[in-house]
């Protein structure tokens, strides 16, 4: 009886515990990178937000100019821990979640033609901490990028191809074919 006892708690805990630790891990973090570009371009674009609460304004006319200066790749970011208190507070983060992330991205310099009216001060929270945010201006434009699939000698794709088979791009992923 006592071993059903530790095996259905065990199971419980299992049950309760571990999709909680395998929900929390999901890529909705950003980890930026600075690169040096090869490419030089100058475009124009007109930029427009899904953002409805502070009203982000449509900008047209934006400048995207130069080149890159960021390459972006989705991270799951955990273990975070206070650095500046004797001991992690379990209380002091606060529990935010994004939608997962899939691409990588390279972002850009942009100037946007001054607002007509400027964007209202927002009050937003992440983990950190809840803080008003104030003084909004167009600087970074972001775009999805995909990575070139492989070289000549059965390249990677997340890991090697079976048989020597080529890697390509199958829609945006690299595969194996």
């Amino acid at each position: 009886m006592k071993r059903l006892i530790v095996t259905m708690m065990s199971f419980i805990f299992l049950a309760t515990v571990m999709p909680a630790s395998v929900a929390m891990a999901q890529n909705d973090h950003l980890s930026c990178y600075k690169i040096k570009d090869s490419t030089k371009f100058s475009a124009l674009a007109d930029l427009s937000t899904l953002v409805q609460d502070p009203p982000f304004p449509p900008a047209a006319g934006c400048k995207i100019a130069g080149k890159a200066k960021q390459f972006c790749v989705p991270v799951d970011k955990n273990n975070v821990q206070e650095s500046d208190a004797p001991g992690p507070d379990p209380n002091y983060f606060i529990e935010t979640a994004g939608q997962t992330l899939t691409n990588d991205f390279i972002c850009y310099k942009v100037k946007c033609p001054k607002l007509t009216a400027p964007i209202s001060d927002t009050e937003v929270t992440d983990q950190f901490d809840t803080r008003v945010l104030t003084k909004f201006k167009s600087s970074t434009i972001c775009t999805p990028a995909v990575k070139t699939c492989g070289g000549s000698e059965a390249p990677q794709c997340n890991g090697v191809c079976p048989f020597g088979d080529p890697c390509i791009d199958m829609g945006g992923t690299c595969g194996c074919n």
